[in-house]
């Protein structure tokens, strides 16, 4: 699987990596990997989308940690559906308390104007 071709899978069918074998898994994070070290906010932004798609209780916080560490560096309106996403994520699969409360406070400690009001007060 090429660079290239990730590029399409990723832009075009956010669904394809679940149409790998296992064996393929180790090779698409190191794409992924790629993906978000490309300068091009589009293939990121891409790539944050199929990871979001990807996200299980086994994988919250490395993925969470990703998408908090891209929102720290950028200043456009994309940030604040990044933070959204991040407590979509943390509300859906933190696997205790513990973690979702970190999560909810990093995500506070780089967007708390950006995050509804309604999941700050609750």
């Amino acid at each position: 699987m090429s660079y290239g071709l990730f590029r399409s899978v990723c832009c075009f069918f956010p669904a394809g990596y679940k149409l790998l074998s296992s064996r393929f898994i180790p090779l698409l994070a190191l794409i992924l990997v790629k993906c978000l070290m490309d300068p091009d906010n589009t293939l990121k932004r891409k790539t944050f989308e199929l990871l979001y798609k990807m996200t299980k209780f086994s994988n919250l916080e490395v993925i969470v940690d990703c998408m908090i560490d891209y929102m720290t560096n950028i200043n456009d309106h994309y940030k604040a559906e990044i933070a959204s996403r991040c407590v979509e994520l943390a509300e859906q699969f933190a696997p205790s308390n513990h973690c979702f409360i970190q999560t909810m406070n990093r995500v506070f400690k780089h967007a708390v104007d950006l995050v509804n009001i309604k999941v700050a007060t609750t």
